[in-house]
């Protein structure tokens, strides 16, 4: 039985063309293009006529969290196929970090029965900064070899600067490892320039992810990289790249697209990789181009061509229908040769929730119930105290630490709301004790209340801002009361929550519920004073203070790091 898509404009990324014809589709595969009405006396064809649609391979996101969504995989498939999606190349770190080799089998299982073709790029850093935090895991080369035994492994990832400019045990070997595999080496590396990129590059990673702009971009680019511009829910970089390396067309085939970390609400009501994609045309990328950026280069970037990346015979039929390429509009979407959406509505749906090993439900380790007090860093004597403040800089990934002068009250030093100075309050999530450290950051706005989560990459440990200790304090235990979630509470009342049972990262809930409720959080910190709260999400802000190993500082279990000098500093000045 052949599948003909007929009349249909054929995008080649390759050739830069759009060219009318049909496309012969047989057991999966594409068998060939064909001029316009050419292949409709084929015997025992079924015909859909396309109408003058545009076709496109199906987009690909070449550095993927899906954890970060907080949706199953079958859930996210849902929302994915709708944007014409087709292929993720995942680093499930964050549930690895959380439940070790036994989470990520556990996040795969039920992979082979998703409309999307899921690729494992092989955590290694678990825990990131092994020095300085704890986290539910630790990996080695025994869990590594098990994940390049994998046949969907494509690669290793991600390694940041740090752990290249000085070379040591285990990633020498995770990286020697990954060569021996003919694999991918992901590196993660963000404000480093000249010889100390070049050192970076030379230890041998293959691609980054983490330019915030268009001068760290061509660095990257010049020093024989591939360049994933990631357009997430917090890192939103791809304009400010783009905008220069239009420029520079010349380097468009080694640019692929990626979101990174990406929230439920963003994924149902901004996009996937279809909406890096508009980003790039209206950052005066040909559309065409841009579409090859989101296919045929994440395909070759991962050895890959020969299968996927583009309408060709041989390829599979992993293909998107758009009405438009110019704002682009999927309205159509076909896996393998199947049609799983078809005028924009979805045919396939993810099947009813497998049952999950009861430890899933059980990742959060705290077996008491914490203090206002606790979220306070007390200070013997005088009525000011020098303490670091983290500045955030919402739409990066990036935060400065700054020196700031506090009032203290009642001996305890105290937030700066005038100043939009808060409370931060990192929990300890695995030993049971329930271990709190407090500081201080500045940038969130809030002037009341507090909000908390137990996502907080890469160590996952509970975090809080707050204006309040006493509204810190509740949204944090009820998290615990949860099981995993995100909270927000004002005069000591919950305000708005969202369940996270499943390693305190993933909702039981419909994309839809999940998204809702996550809107209901965003405009209840609002209601606190943050003013971009409805532009960026405050609790994916607040997800990334805690990696130890991008921008200036980090928050661990063990206290707040210096990502530079990798070092633990106290948040009081001598």
């Amino acid at each position: 039985m052949h599948l003909i898509l007929q009349n249909c404009k054929i995008i080649d990324p390759v050739t830069s063309s759009v060219t009318p014809g049909d496309i012969v589709i047989k057991d999966g595969k594409i068998l060939s293009l064909r001029d316009p009405g050419a292949a409709k006396d084929i015997a025992g064809s079924e015909i859909i006529d396309c109408s003058g649609k545009y076709a496109s391979p199906g987009f690909s996101d070449a550095h993927f969290h899906s954890e970060s969504t907080m949706l199953s995989l079958g859930s996210l498939a849902e929302v994915l196929i709708r944007r014409g999606t087709t292929a993720l190349y995942i680093n499930p770190h964050e549930v690895a970090n959380v439940a070790g080799i036994d989470g990520v089998r556990t996040l795969l299982r039920d992979s082979a029965s998703i409309p999307l073709h899921i690729f494992l790029i092989a955590p290694c850093k678990v825990p990131t900064a092994p020095k300085l935090e704890k986290s539910g895991a630790a990996f080695g080369p025994p869990e590594l070899e098990e994940m390049l035994s994998w046949p969907d492994t494509v690669g290793i990832g991600e390694i940041d600067a740090h752990k290249l400019l000085h070379p040591s045990e285990p990633y020498t070997g995770f990286i020697e490892k990954a060569k021996q595999h003919k694999l991918a080496v992901c590196g993660s590396i963000n404000g480093f320039r000249g010889s100390e990129l070049q050192t970076c590059f030379a230890s041998g990673i293959t691609d980054d992810h983490e330019s915030v702009s268009g001068a760290e971009a061509l660095e990257k680019l010049r020093y024989g990289a591939y360049l994933h511009v990631r357009e997430g829910s917090t890192e939103q970089n791809l304009t400010d790249i783009l905008m220069v390396l239009r420029d520079h067309p010349g380097c468009f085939s080694r640019i692929c697209f990626c979101c990174d970390d990406k929230m439920p609400g963003d994924l149902l009501h901004v996009g996937h990789i279809d909406n890096n994609i508009r980003k790039a045309v209206a950052a005066g990328i040909d559309p065409v181009a841009a579409i090859g950026m989101a296919t045929c280069n994440t395909a070759a970037y991962y050895g890959q061509e020969d299968r996927f990346g583009h309408l060709s015979p041989g390829r599979e039929a992993d293909i998107v229908l758009m009405d438009e390429i110019d704002p682009l509009h999927v309205t159509d979407v076909f896996f393998a040769g199947r049609q799983i959406l078809r005028n924009g509505e979805l045919i396939w749906h993810a099947p009813e929730s497998s049952s999950l090993p009861d430890s899933v439900y059980r990742s959060i380790h705290i077996n008491r119930r914490l203090s206002a007090g606790e979220m306070l860093i007390p200070c013997a004597s005088g009525e000011r105290a020098h303490a670091r403040i983290v500045q955030i800089t919402p739409g990066q990934i990036v935060n400065r630490i700054l020196t700031e002068e506090l009032p203290v009250k009642d001996g305890m030093v105290r937030a700066d709301n005038g100043r939009n100075i808060q409370h931060f309050a990192l929990v300890e999530r695995y030993q049971g004790e329930g271990k709190v450290l407090p500081a201080f950051v500045k940038g969130y706005g809030i002037t009341r209340g507090a909000f908390a989560a137990s996502v907080s990459h890469d160590h996952h440990h509970l975090v809080c801002v707050g204006a309040d200790p006493v509204d810190m304090a509740a949204a944090l235990n009820r998290i615990i009361e949860l099981g995993g979630g995100m909270t927000v509470a004002a005069g000591g009342v919950i305000q708005a929550e969202l369940p996270l049972p499943i390693w305190g990262l993933l909702s039981s809930l419909s994309a839809e519920e999940t998204a809702r409720r996550e809107l209901e959080l965003n405009r209840a910190v609002e209601t606190l004073g943050c003013s971009f709260a409805q532009k960026v999400s405050p609790f994916a802000v607040l997800s990334l203070m805690s990696l130890p190993v991008i921008g200036e500082a980090g928050f661990t279990d063990q206290g707040l790091i210096d990502v530079r000098a990798q070092k633990i500093l106290p948040v009081l000045c001598e």
